[in-house]
């Protein structure tokens, strides 16, 4: 948990977006790196700019809209390894009000806000699972499109949920390996 997990899981998911994409089926229209034109313009209208084709956006664009418009709102900083990358990854697909219920759902369903479910992931034994059923809820809540993937790449999600579970697991062994190591070490008398 810290700051340093959202450039890995910023990777993570452009990995996934792909670059221009201008799909007759996607209702998002022209993108760019997985920013869609309606979000790029608010963007630069919010900074005075003047408007231009989301084709053309900057990387320093791309950082503070996805770190303001996602991580940030997510609390990216508060979850686990593993579990941040899932949050993270559904928001930028499914907006940040949906990213909380399928978390939410996918931990037995707690009461609470995001910081409230950031904090349960972290505590949870079972954050490989916490992943495995948030990855399972979001494809049966997704479009047709988005779960057979689109101009034959692999349905939305499952690189990042194959690597969410990894993260987690090489977490929470590590993890128990240091709590395990330091139950043995003897203490000075």
């Amino acid at each position: 948990m810290s700051a340093a997990n959202y450039p890995r899981c910023l990777a993570n998911t452009l990995r996934e977006e792909g670059d221009w994409s201008n799909h007759p089926s996607d209702p998002g229209g022209p993108t760019m790196r997985g920013i869609i034109q309606r979000e790029y313009t608010k963007y630069r209208a919010g900074k005075g700019l003047p408007n231009q084709s989301v084709r053309y956006i900057t990387e320093v664009e791309l950082q503070e809209i996805y770190a303001g418009n996602y991580w940030k709102p997510m609390l990216g900083d508060l979850w686990p390894k593993g579990p941040d990358q899932i949050v993270f990854d559904i928001a930028v697909n499914s907006g940040t009000g949906r990213a909380p219920q399928i978390m939410r759902a996918a931990m037995g369903n707690p009461t609470g806000g995001v910081a409230t479910l950031a904090k349960l992931a972290t505590q949870s034994r079972d954050q490989a699972g916490i992943v495995k059923r948030a990855c399972a809820r979001r494809a049966s809540k997704s479009s047709p499109r988005c779960r057979s993937g689109s101009g034959g790449r692999t349905p939305r999600g499952s690189t990042c949920a194959t690597t969410a579970r990894s993260w987690s697991s090489t977490a929470k062994s590590h993890s128990s390996a240091r709590r395990t190591s330091s139950a043995r070490t003897p203490t000075a008398a």
